[in-house]
């Protein structure tokens, strides 16, 4: 059974989305698993176990392609969906069989949702599908930024540098410390907001991944259940008990295995068919004859019973018809009008579940259309916060273009003004050096000069000095004698009373004593 118009445009949505996962496509073609959240952690956002900087170099070659995804596939040899796989061969029945075959073998246990779950489920991943974009869309602007950023610091750097090589000459230095901190706290703060940003994608995407697998298992399993076998009878096709082509081999296992020998399988064309028949046999019934009942009713019943089992057409098996009696009619007119009783109750309960059906289409389509609305707004002022941002980003990345501009000229300008400045003063150093001599030769000469005169003065004083203090020294000579000999003959006195007074004092101490001779 075909699936509806609607159900194919948001499975070609969910397809692109799935496309739009590259991350996630390596890290499940590597071996990762992705687990399975529940309703708090979903609404909560999964926590993944690799940290920013991981995820940052996952998604730098995203990134770098604007997370266009990979280039659909194309296989020209599939008009209908040229982007199935270049391997597949749509007109190879072989093949066709095994793939249905096994899709409605794995679709067997998938659940089937109801209406409301399935719109629920699509908001999600439109919601989320949005998100998505957003995220990514900042994290290409916040790349920008961080890139403009490093560039900013290794401009810094470079021009300390070159200030260090020149400071190392003894010129002056104008240190650009505060400028490159700032440079490198922005290209920190851009780092950890891009890390910030790849975990919130991260996260994002782990959360599609379920009612993306909840919408495909769905899908699949209401396909896989409402598949019907072929309208031809199977045995007519059949030789030996098998199929014809391989395109039945699984209709006629599962017509043998699922569904049991005289169900009824419900098909809505056949609401219609008993009103026609009675239509048919309303025009055909005669008011007129109501004398000849005979022949003519008998013929008639007959014919009824011939349109009631309808001979064997050709090509198709010899089916045994029962033998027309009144019994048989009979019984067979009230089987006929047991089922067009049962068919008007089910068309009846049909028509309400259509009209339900086509009231929920309506609110659903209105809240739908105010949905779609709001999306519109927010994509319209998303989009104007990227022109701004994108703007923004561009007036940067000319400032940055004109600062390296202003710089190299500064350089270049300060490096002539240092050059002149050394001319000037090896110029200077010049003339001070010439100068010096002149003075120096000149000083020389002058010392020279008051050295001699100097010289000539002090011999003159020192001659003065001799004689004054030789005359002097001869004065004192001669006092200094007369002092001497009257100290001597005073002193000799003084010694001559002294030992008497020894001499006395002995004798009377100690008449053993010998006598202290005299001096």
């Amino acid at each position: 059974m075909p699936a509806p118009n609607g159900q194919d445009t948001g499975s070609a949505r969910y397809s692109q989305s799935r496309q739009a996962q590259p991350l996630h496509n390596r890290l499940a073609s590597n071996g990762s698993s992705v687990q399975s959240y529940t309703a708090s952690q979903v609404s909560q956002g999964p926590r993944s176990s690799l940290n920013g900087k991981m995820l940052l170099d996952g998604y730098h070659g995203d990134i770098l392609d604007n997370f266009e995804g990979a280039p659909p596939k194309f296989n020209p040899r599939n008009p209908n969906r040229t982007n199935s796989s270049p391997l597949l061969d749509a007109n190879d029945p072989i093949q066709m069989h095994l793939l249905v075959s096994t899709a409605l073998e794995d679709a067997t246990g998938y659940a089937i949702l109801a209406p409301e779950e399935v719109d629920s489920l699509r908001k999600q991943c439109t919601r989320l599908t949005q998100r998505i974009e957003s995220t990514r869309q900042n994290l290409a602007v916040q790349s920008k930024y961080r890139d403009a950023a490093i560039n900013m610091g290794k401009l810094y750097s470079e021009g300390d540098g070159k200030r260090r090589s020149r400071g190392s000459l003894g010129l002056k230095r104008n240190s650009h410390t505060d400028q490159s901190r700032e440079a490198e706290a922005e290209r920190a703060a851009s780092e950890r907001r891009c890390e910030e940003l790849a975990q919130e994608l991260w996260g994002l995407e782990k959360r599609l991944i379920e009612p993306q697998t909840a919408l495909l298992q769905h899908t699949a399993g209401i396909l896989q259940m409402t598949h019907k076998p072929s309208a031809k009878k199977v045995g007519r096709a059949s030789q030996e008990g098998m199929p014809g082509s391989p395109e039945s081999m699984y209709t006629y296992s599962n017509a043998r295995g699922s569904v049991a020998r005289g169900e009824d399988i419900f098909d809505e064309r056949s609401l219609y068919r008993p009103f026609d028949r009675l239509d048919q046999l309303d025009g055909d019934r005669s008011v007129d004859a109501p004398n000849g009942m005979g022949a003519d009713a008998e013929a008639k019943l007959k014919e009824l019973w011939e349109m009631m089992h309808p001979s064997a057409q050709d090509g198709e098996d010899n089916v045994p018809v029962q033998a027309f009696s009144l019994l048989a009619f009979s019984s067979k007119v009230q089987s006929l009008h047991n089922q067009t009783t049962m068919l008007n109750d089910q068309k009846e309960v049909l028509q309400r579940q259509i009209k339900q059906q086509r009231e929920l289409n309506n609110k659903s389509d209105e809240t739908k259309d105010r949905e779609m609305t709001e999306m519109e707004a927010q994509l319209k002022s998303t989009k104007a916060t990227l022109s701004e941002l994108e703007a923004h980003a561009q007036s940067l990345e000319s400032k940055l273009a004109a600062a390296l501009d202003q710089s190299t000229r500064s350089q270049g300008e300060e490096t002539a003004a240092l050059h002149e400045h050394i001319e000037n003063l090896q110029n200077d150093l010049e003339d001070l050096k010439s100068s010096n001599a002149i003075d120096l030769a000149e000083l020389k000469s002058s010392h020279t000069v008051y050295l001699e005169d100097l010289k000539s003065s002090h011999s003159v004083q020192l001659e003065e000095l001799k004689s004054s203090r030789s005359v002097d020294l001869e004065d004192l000579k001669s006092s200094h004698s007369v002092n001497l000999a009257d100290l001597k003959s005073s002193h000799a006195i003084d010694i001559a009373d002294l030992q008497s007074q020894l001499t006395s004092s002995a004798e009377h101490i100690s008449p053993n004593t010998p006598a202290i001779l005299p001096l």
